[in-house]
């Protein structure tokens, strides 16, 4: 956290959105140190993306996210203090709801799953090249 927050400051600057999203930061990392202690739902933890599904997923929220606070903030020093803290909520949901979904049985792996691995990659790649 201490990381992220000297390398984020210097986009940002020393401002309370720094601050507010160190925290939101660090509240996952600190809660996975009792992950076992939480309830575990195998049926979450079958849901939950994981891998390059996850970053497709963040990759598509986080889009929405950034026109939603692009389209609200017109100031540029606004819209990028304003859009660091809201861009994280994505990844701190998700990370939260991990705690509650942390263990369950591994999928096995067959020819269809692996297909379908591919196209989100090949997806996942395409939206990172084009920007959509």
């Amino acid at each position: 956290t201490g990381m992220f927050v000297f390398m984020a400051s210097a986009f940002l600057g020393n401002c309370w959105q720094l601050w507010v999203g160190a925290v939101l930061f660090a509240i996952p990392q600190i809660l996975s140190i009792y992950e076992r202690k939480f309830p575990n739902s195998t049926r979450l933890h079958g849901l939950m993306p994981v891998g390059v599904l996850k970053t497709l997923v963040m990759l598509i929220i986080g889009t929405y996210f950034a026109r939603l606070v692009f389209s609200m903030l017109h100031s540029p020093e606004s819209v990028l203090r304003n859009g660091f803290l809201l861009l994280s909520l994505p990844g701190l949901a998700l990370s939260l709801l991990g705690l509650f979904g942390h263990d369950g049985a591994d999928p096995k792996w067959t020819w269809p799953r692996q297909a379908l691995g591919t196209l989100i990659l090949g997806a996942t790649v395409a939206l990172v090249v084009t920007g959509w």
